[in-house]
């Protein structure tokens, strides 16, 4: 959503009247403006990062070439990332998170990274969806897992992070009617939330993301296909 608002509001100035090209600032500030708005540390850092760009003139009537630096800005992620776990017989353990998505309950997203993965190098993402829709938390916990388990030998190979989500929006509720779907689908929303907290814990290269699924995976999440590329 962040990533949403900020492009909104620099894009906004963008199309404005033509502007002259500005003179370089002797110190150029942008990129940390952008890293600490999209990227906190804290609360704190965040609004002051918000005041900052809320107040600085310069970025409501920026040049095209001053647009595509935020944009690379965006595009390469934060500067650091969170150390990855200690590996157990050469490779990482499977990790699980708890990501709030908008309207739906947490949801839980297991992650296997490559034995060789470094947060200095950008790493590719399968997207690994299980079948639904789940008929409880536990049994989309489960297909998570079963997901990981799957393509876990081949990633390691290819040197992929393989992110699965226990799809907990679409657990079903009563029975079906000709009126009403016992479930809710996994909005593409929901799923660039989980991504976005996917890319702040992990190097993620965000040109090399794709999503795969067991074949009724499309019943949860139909249009899975407009996550990528629009973050």
């Amino acid at each position: 959503m962040r990533h949403a608002i900020i492009a909104a509001v620099l894009f906004g100035g963008l199309v404005a009247l033509p502007q002259p090209p500005s003179q370089p600032a002797t110190e150029d500030r942008l990129g940390d403006l952008v890293q600490s708005y999209l990227w906190p540390a804290s609360d704190a850092e965040f609004r002051a990062a918000e005041a900052g760009l809320s107040a600085d003139a310069s970025l409501t009537a920026m040049t095209r070439e001053r647009f595509h630096d935020v944009e690379e800005t965006m595009r390469r992620g934060r500067r650091t990332y969170p150390a990855a776990p200690a590996r157990v017989d050469g490779r990482y353990p499977v990790i699980e998170l708890s990501i709030n998505v908008p309207a739906g309950p947490a949801v839980p997203v297991l992650v296997q990274l490559p034995s060789a993965y470094d947060p200095r190098t950008d790493w590719p993402l399968m997207f690994a969806m299980h079948g639904g829709p789940p008929g409880s938390a536990a049994q989309a916990r489960s297909g998570a897992d079963r997901m990981v388990k799957v393509w876990a030998d081949a990633a390691e190979k290819a040197g992929w992070i393989v992110a699965a989500p226990a799809l907990t929006p679409s657990v079903t509720a009563g029975g079906r009617t000709e009126q009403r779907l016992p479930y809710e689908l996994f909005h593409p929303e929901q799923a660039r939330a989980v991504i976005a907290a996917l890319r702040a814990r992990y190097r993620i290269n965000s040109d090399r993301m794709v999503s795969t699924g067991s074949p009724d995976f499309s019943d949860t999440m139909p249009e899975s296909e407009i996550v990528y590329g629009r973050m």
